[in-house]
């Protein structure tokens, strides 16, 4: 930590370095995925590539700049993976549709769970 507050660097660019390498590693999993699911399992890409790769990007950038918030936020790993866990895997399950049907569910809860990406997923 001391070499860190003794270099040139300012926070913004200390973020975006941080942010880079996992930004193209996720994108490099996405590109990864496709082409396993088209090459070896056969599936067929129906829809456009363009389209997404770009809702790839929007959530990558969307994802880590809440991993950025909790990290700011918390004081510890442990804190922080917890908190990740609670904030995001959690409402992802429990709304998913997989411990409840979504047609059971009070209709201001319905709306959330289509404004979560697992919500969506199950009902299509």
């Amino acid at each position: 930590m001391e070499q860190l507050i003794s270099t040139p660097v300012k926070g913004p660019e200390l973020i975006i370095g941080k942010l880079i390498p996992y930004f193209t590693i996720g994108l490099f999993d996405v590109v990864l995925a496709v082409l396993t699911s088209q090459f070896l399992f056969h599936v067929p890409l129906r829809g456009n590539i363009v389209f997404l790769y770009s809702m790839t990007i929007i959530f990558l950038i969307g994802t880590m700049s809440w991993g950025i918030v909790i990290s700011i936020n918390t004081k510890n790993q442990l804190l922080a993976s917890q908190f990740a866990m609670v904030s995001t895997f959690l409402p992802s399950f429990l709304l998913s549709g997989f411990m409840f049907s979504i047609a059971n569910m009070p209709k201001p809860i319905q709306i959330i769970t289509y404004a979560v990406p697992a919500g969506i997923l199950s009902h299509c």
